[in-house]
């Protein structure tokens, strides 16, 4: 509702009672009870029309500072979602960086792996044999060709049958 032209309008009726009873050749009583009474009425209007004016105010700015409550609280849950799907995927980064880290010390493990298989390779059965047969906890039993011998042994033990 708009106040000031409810005011105005208020105005203008008075205006124009008070330019009416001005403009009448004869003053009588009953008419001049009739303005009386009109500029009570106003002069209880006017004021009350100001209190309503005041109230309307009060509610409007109410309701602007709950709009911008809420607004504020619909902000505070973006962020808060914001913040946990940056975290998350901050997570999910570390996570693959990890895996990707790990993958990558497999992969070169296997391929350390494959090239001591591969140097392995390159030596003699025979050379492997001597390499063996010079650390500490290993001992040497030749057998000759088309010979047998019967072998007593006690464990922990690896018995390896060398042909070469």
């Amino acid at each position: 509702m708009n106040w000031k032209l409810v005011e105005c309008e208020i105005a203008l009726i008075v205006s124009l009672t008070v330019i009416e009873c001005v403009n009448m050749v004869q003053n009588s009583p009953k008419d001049i009870t009739c303005l009386t009474v009109f500029f009570c009425i106003m002069i209880v209007l006017l004021p009350l029309i100001g209190v309503l004016q005041q109230w309307h105010l009060s509610c409007f700015q109410n309701r602007q500072k709950e709009k911008e409550y809420q607004a504020k609280q619909e902000t505070d849950e973006k962020m808060k979602t914001w913040l946990l799907a940056r975290e998350a995927i901050i997570k999910d980064k570390e996570k693959e960086e990890l895996t990707n880290k790990v993958n990558g010390l497999q992969q070169k493990c296997d391929s350390l792996i494959e090239n001591q298989e591969n140097e392995l390779k390159k030596f003699k059965t025979y050379e492997l044999v001597e390499e063996l047969n010079k650390r500490e906890g290993v001992e040497k039993i030749y057998i000759e060709p088309y010979q047998e011998i019967k072998i007593k042994v006690e464990g922990p033990m690896i018995i390896l049958k060398v042909i070469d």
